[in-house]
């Protein structure tokens, strides 16, 4: 970029990327103010209780949203349901539907950045809010030390912890055993219990809990982070704010379609559940092959190993909210389908057989299907059956038997 083009504050409409890159540089550091003016109804409150837990924007609800530590300089934020975005133009992204382009231009506006048309460059405007010089950007060797730091306290959950058909995660065997599951094919190398793990909300530690720990891989299979389901002593779910909590996980890890493999070893068929509880019971009433993304906008991400021919989305019915008419839990699942089925692939969606019931404070998952009938009569009822027998035919069409699936039963 030239000096001239610096002095003018524009750029041509040629070069997108110095364009695009000048609005990065100058909303680095200033996305509080950003926000409050794009989307005031949407984040402020968000922003007032930085880092702290709000209703989310989209869907509502009382505490499923959180807008990050860093997210003066990044914008970025995350949803429990919907997923994480790592910086504002993510956020708009997710907010408003817009396009990487259009998120640009309206921050550019925000920011005083014009846009230079053809010849004719909008005249220099000032920015709408008031510039404050951003923060020292942290050096690869800090990103580095964060990075190493966030491993070692991944490693030292896990490696505390105890493989879930030990003696010792009785306490974890009790949750899934009151919460209906009953049976589970081992080996499930990727859960385990750690027998005191600390919760931290807002900073406070409240102190050490059991905790059932899920190993969320990235598409290499390689360890991205963990889901924390801290309990009670008694096995059931901690009377905490946010029993369930995701690991901080290092910059240089994929979240983005990462899961939980409840399965290894998977053939031609994969089943993706959004909730680890409700991927077991699944897998319990189908013997299917499952892998968890533990929040909605991981399934929707979720990356499907080459042998897998068909996938099967297990949807949960979550109730109507901003954005999703049918529940954000169906949303995932049908977006899912689409990406598969548009890869060339067949993917269908199953949701539970009857809908939450009126005045719910919550949807329903695969998890109440099985605790609603009890695992021996949910396999032989028809919403399962018929799973099993329409994946016969779709191998059969496909010239594969049904081995090809490595179902447990």
């Amino acid at each position: 970029m030239s000096t001239a083009a610096s002095n003018k504050n524009h750029f041509a409409s040629d070069d997108w990327k110095r364009y695009a890159d000048e609005v990065k540089r100058r909303s680095y550091g200033n996305w509080d103010s950003i926000m409050s003016c794009i989307a005031p109804a949407e984040m402020n409150l968000a922003i007032e209780r930085y880092a702290k837990h709000v209703p989310c924007p989209r869907h509502g609800g009382t505490d499923g949203f959180r807008v990050f530590r860093d997210f003066r300089e990044t914008g970025g934020s995350i949803c429990n349901q919907c997923g994480s975005f790592k910086d504002g133009f993510a956020t708009l992204h997710w907010l408003y539907g817009w396009t990487f382009s259009q998120a640009i231009r309206a921050v550019a506006d925000v920011v005083g950045v014009p846009y230079y048309r053809d010849t004719n460059p909008t005249a220099p405007t000032k920015p709408k809010i008031e510039l404050v010089p951003p923060p020292k950007r942290k050096t690869a060797e800090e990103v580095a030390r964060e990075d190493e730091y966030k491993a070692q306290r991944m490693s030292e959950a896990w490696n505390g912890g105890f493989g879930i058909v030990e003696v010792e995660s009785q306490i974890a065997r009790d949750y899934l055993r009151n919460r209906g599951i009953t049976s589970a094919a081992a080996p499930l190398d990727d859960l385990r219990f750690h027998p005191g793990m600390p919760y931290f909300e807002n900073g406070v530690n409240l102190g050490e809990f059991p905790t059932l720990l899920c190993l969320l891989r990235q598409p290499s299979g390689s360890p991205c982070s963990l889901q924390r389901i801290f309990l009670s002593p008694e096995g059931t779910k901690a009377a905490l704010e946010h029993p369930k909590k995701i690991m901080p996980y290092r910059s240089t890890a994929q979240y983005a379609g990462s899961a939980v493999r409840l399965d290894h070893d998977v053939g031609t068929v994969l089943c993706v559940t959004e909730g680890v509880e409700t991927g077991l019971a699944w897998r319990a009433m189908t013997g299917l092959p499952t892998w968890s993304t533990c929040v909605a906008g991981l399934m929707e991400e979720v990356v499907v190993p080459e042998s897998v021919e068909i996938v099967i989305a297990c949807g949960d019915r979550d109730l109507a909210t901003m954005g999703h008419e049918h529940g954000r839990g169906t949303t995932a699942a049908e977006k899912l389908v689409a990406r598969v089925q548009a890869s060339g692939r067949k993917a269908v969606m199953y949701l539970p057989p009857f809908d939450p019931p009126e005045g719910a404070a919550k949807g329903v998952d695969w998890l109440d299907v099985l605790s609603s009938y009890g695992l021996g009569a949910a396999r032989q009822e028809a919403f399962i059956t018929d799973v099993r027998d329409q994946l016969r035919n779709q191998l059969a069409e496909l010239g594969y038997d049904w081995a090809s699936v490595n179902a447990h039963f």
